[in-house]
């Protein structure tokens, strides 16, 4: 669930059903918010931990006004986000909603959404943010024993710089000074 509390107050306004396991949001350029719900998975407790059960994997739209849901979609199961943690991010005009899957990065009109997103990038990630002066994506593919890759994409040009980084990296902070 998520909920939405009076911060003077101290107190729950509402609580929303959103999905299993909501795990990250962003705001789009109405102020609507968006949240990635990985879903649950349950595994054997002994090896080969085998998946026993799972739930969906979702995204949800709730507009912030009146704490209303506007739409939730399904991206899969919470089994695939076993190597992929959910990310998501949107653009820096707020129009478009980036997220992460096991097989790449998607993207679907955050305004009108309709699913299935579109894959702009292929590939197996580990983070995810947009540059909000440049609208560049920036992604990360993860190692924890040796050097890392962030590959900054321009979804209006396709281009594509790759850079090593630091071990573990799943995230980008922007300077907007």
């Amino acid at each position: 669930t998520l909920s939405i509390i009076d911060v003077a107050e101290d107190s729950v306004i509402t609580t929303l059903p959103v999905g299993d396991i909501p795990t990250d949001m962003t705001l789009d350029g109405d102020y609507d918010l968006w949240v990635y719900c990985k879903g649950y998975a349950e595994y054997e407790s002994n090896p080969p931990y085998n998946l026993v059960r799972e739930t969906e994997a979702r995204l949800v739209k709730i507009n912030t006004g009146n704490n209303m849901i506007l739409w939730s979609g399904v991206v899969g199961m919470a089994g695939d986000n076993t190597g992929t943690p959910p990310k998501l991010t949107i653009s820096a005009d707020g129009k478009n909603l980036y997220y992460l899957r096991p097989d790449g990065v998607y993207s679907i009109d955050a305004i009108q959404p309709a699913l299935p997103g579109t894959r702009i990038l292929e590939g197996n990630f580990y983070g995810l943010d947009v540059n909000p002066a440049t609208g560049e994506l920036f992604v990360f593919r993860s190692s924890f024993s040796s050097s890392g890759s962030m590959f900054i994409f321009d979804p209006l040009t396709l281009d594509t710089d790759t850079f090593a980084v630091g071990i573990g990296p799943s995230a980008a902070v922007f300077s907007l000074k």
